[in-house]
């Protein structure tokens, strides 16, 4: 299903631990201008245009402060655990759309929540969340409160699963 997305992009794409069959599909796609891989379980070749370093999701949006990027693709599996800070950096760095694949044990909801106050479409397609950046806009002061919200509510999330278990 994904790959059927992959094949429609076009632009400047960056892909957050993907398969190796879903880079093979985006080394065959002739319409990628540049094609950034961030994957911590594949060797560097020369499709990811000089990145194949591990780099911190955290730490993406000083990486590539000057990039906007058309398309990002993202396995959720490697993003959930850097989900709080992931959210508002695609909303900076990407001026198209968001895809996540791979999505199992997570509120489908909440991420729906968390893109949409910031003016964000969001599509569920079978095992597929789009997200379309296009009109979103953001706000440092709201960024922060946001954050915060997130962190708390993590928190409190991480705290109830404790007293459960």
């Amino acid at each position: 299903m994904i790959n059927n997305e992959l094949k429609k992009i076009s632009g400047v794409v960056l892909a957050i631990g993907l398969n190796d069959k879903e880079q093979k599909v985006l080394e065959k796609n002739s319409k990628i201008e540049e094609c950034y891989l961030l994957n911590s379980n594949s060797p560097s070749s020369n499709f990811t245009k000089g990145y194949s370093k591990t780099i911190n999701i955290r730490k993406i949006k000083r990486i590539f402060r000057k990039k906007s990027f058309d398309y990002i693709v993202g396995n959720f599996e490697e993003l959930k655990p850097y989900l709080r800070s992931f959210i508002k950096n695609s909303i900076y760095l990407n001026r198209g759309t968001c895809y996540f694949y791979n999505i199992k044990d997570f509120d489908i909801d909440e991420l729906k929540k968390r893109y949409v106050r910031y003016n964000s479409k969001v599509e569920i397609k079978k095992n597929i969340i789009i997200v379309n950046n296009e009109k979103a806009k953001t706000n440092i002061i709201l960024n922060l409160f946001y954050y915060v919200c997130d962190f708390i509510y993590d928190a409190v999330d991480y705290i109830g699963n404790m007293f459960i278990n």
